[in-house]
């Protein structure tokens, strides 16, 4: 499920680890990497998806929201993930974007995983790659 050094696996990582305290007041776009791959394979069989920008992404989400659920999950296992959010010195600097993924959903008729499976079977996944190392109890 992880590969390498990603954008979004080096933050989850840093996350996971403890290594990002406190946590960056910023945003990033979602996507479960099996619903991208669907969304490619359907961008080649569905016609209507021809000369489209299709936006693969399930939805924004805050780095803190991100740390809450995977604090949620791996914080009980002896993860050190911190969920404080750094101060920032402006708020509209760090605001979300907003980017519809209702024509994907329409073409396509896709539903997206939520952002718990995602975050938690991409941790489990860096951590059977050994990406990410298991404390020891």
């Amino acid at each position: 499920m992880t590969s390498g050094d990603s954008t979004s696996e080096g933050l989850v990582k840093m996350i996971v680890s403890g290594m990002m305290n406190p946590i960056a007041k910023t945003s990033m776009g979602v996507i479960d990497v099996r619903d991208c791959a669907l969304a490619h394979l359907k961008a080649i069989q569905v016609d209507e998806a021809k000369n489209q920008r299709i936006i693969t992404n399930r939805g924004e989400m805050w780095l803190k929201e991100i740390a809450e659920v995977i604090a949620e999950e791996f914080s009980p296992k002896g993860f050190n993930v911190c969920t404080t959010e750094a101060v920032a010195a402006s708020d509209t600097y760090f605001s979300q974007d907003k980017c519809s993924n209702e024509r994907i959903k329409k073409l396509f008729g896709m539903e997206f995983r939520d952002a718990k499976t995602t975050l938690v079977d991409m941790v489990n996944g860096m951590i059977a790659a050994g990406t990410v190392v298991a404390p020891v109890k």
